[in-house]
């Protein structure tokens, strides 16, 4: 029998971000949100066309959203799916950000939240910031060019 657990939080390997599931944060107002994060994916480009074969992209493209759930599933070996011991997969439900345009910093912004999607934790890539700006969000993420640091020496 399969059995599945559902886990408050997640750290990425190699001293990396701490991620909450918000379905169990409660966390304080005033304590910054662990919950929004980037994930990376191949893109099927036929997505929208149900009636055509995938075609995948060749590179992942980044998207981002609020990671709802974290969960852990453990399967039993069986012939039917030819699991010969029990595996364990670790699943994200992230609800995406829909981003609608980018600002002059390259960054991405959004103003609503689109479909809920469960993907492989493996495709979870770090934590975001968000910044209000009116009635949309500027996001923050770290892996892009704007957050690198550049040290100048003094003469």
């Amino acid at each position: 029998m399969s059995k599945v657990e559902q886990w408050a939080r997640v750290r990425r390997l190699g001293d990396g971000d701490d991620m909450r599931a918000a379905s169990l944060d409660f966390s304080s107002e005033d304590r910054r949100d662990a919950t929004y994060i980037r994930y990376d994916l191949i893109e099927d480009l036929n997505e929208r066309y149900p009636n055509r074969p995938p075609l995948y992209a060749d590179e992942p493209t980044a998207f981002f959203g609020q990671l709802l759930h974290i969960l852990v599933v453990r399967l039993p070996p069986a012939q039917i799916t030819a699991l010969r011991s029990e595996t364990t997969y670790i699943l994200a439900a992230v609800h995406r950000c829909v981003v609608s345009a980018r600002n002059s910093m390259d960054m991405p912004i959004y103003d609503r939240m689109g479909r809920i999607e469960v993907v492989d934790i493996t495709s979870v890539q770090c934590l975001i910031g968000r910044v209000p700006v009116g009635t949309q969000w500027a996001i923050i993420d770290r892996t892009g060019e704007v957050q690198q640091s550049v040290h100048v020496r003094d003469d």
